[in-house]
């Protein structure tokens, strides 16, 4: 078994046990814990990095790219609480989830490409728009 293989199948082992950790959960994570636990460091590893070297980074990246769009999926529901079910029925929500869902996408593809730039481009042009105009709209004041 090769060792790229290896990784993978520990990576999605365990983005398994999270959701299933997930979904082990009474009352389900709410969106602040969706954002502040699971977007917001999956998203930062993608806008930080740089200089990208080695196999195991790009492995990293594509795992975090793979946790924004399970969070984003959750989000699109308004968490696992159901707190903001109401408001994720909203088309412009469902716009910023599917817009995030794209960028981490596109991401994926320039990281399978092993294409810096790209990746740059995918996490800082396309990611971070959906991300402020959500939050603009929805994050509570």
């Amino acid at each position: 078994m090769s060792h790229w293989l290896k990784i993978g199948l520990a990576a999605s082992v365990g983005l398994g046990m999270v959701c299933s950790a997930w979904a082990a959960q009474s009352d389900g994570l709410n969106m602040r814990e969706i954002m502040v636990g699971v977007i917001a460091p999956a998203t930062n590893k993608i806008w930080g990095a740089y200089d990208i070297k080695s196999d195991t980074q790009w492995l990293e990246l594509d795992q975090a790219a793979n946790v924004v769009i399970a969070a984003a999926q959750l989000t699109a529901q308004g968490g696992a609480d159901g707190v903001y079910a109401q408001q994720a029925q909203n088309e412009d929500w469902q716009g910023f989830v599917q817009q995030l869902i794209g960028a981490a996408r596109s991401a994926q593809l320039a990281i399978q490409n092993h294409d810096e730039e790209a990746m740059f481009n995918a996490g800082n042009d396309l990611m971070y728009a959906p991300c402020e105009g959500c939050h603009n709209i929805y994050l509570p004041k």
